[in-house]
């Protein structure tokens, strides 16, 4: 008589299986979170682009209608955009009478790790909408990206990408 101990089959997974499973589930878990963070960075940084011309198509809107008025006494000279800030990061649309700013439409401040790449400022037309005083180029620069905000002559806003000594 054999009086040995019937086999049991054991169900489960060995400890080199299970540290095998946890190491794959890692790497797609690191692989995972590094896109998401490079996609977070790529939409802020368009984000910022995208309000930056929104705000210069509102100073040429406001030109061309002419839709906020000066205080009485005093004449509509234009709409002016500035980028100011010594960091670079903020920039706004003001009302100008009689040559001076009167006061700030909007004033807003780019996302951190985002920065303009000169401080510049712009004065749009009545009426018209082109650009009379300043640059007519603005360019922006963060998270290894530079995007060039062109307007031309004739009021138009495009976007460029900042290739030609551009470092971000």
């Amino acid at each position: 008589m054999n009086h040995m101990l019937p086999r049991t089959n054991k169900s489960g997974f060995s400890l080199i299986e299970l540290l095998v499973v946890i190491g794959i589930i890692s790497t797609l878990l690191l692989v995972g979170v590094s896109a998401l963070v490079s996609y977070y960075r790529i939409q802020t940084f368009n984000v910022a682009v995208a309000e930056v011309v929104t705000m210069l198509q509102t100073a040429k809107s406001y030109s061309q209608s002419q839709v906020t008025t000066c205080p009485t006494g005093k004449k509509l000279t234009g709409y002016l955009a500035t980028f100011w800030n010594p960091q670079g990061k903020g920039y706004s649309l003001s009302i100008e009478c009689d040559g001076q700013v009167e006061r700030i439409i909007e004033a807003k401040n780019l996302p951190d790790n985002i920065t303009f790449g000169q401080l510049v400022s712009m004065k749009f037309d009545l009426l018209t909408g082109q650009i009379v005083a300043g640059s007519n180029t603005i360019t922006i620069k963060g998270y290894n990206r530079c995007q060039n905000i062109v307007i031309n002559p004739l009021g138009g806003i495009s976007l460029e990408e900042a290739n030609k000594g551009c470092t971000p």
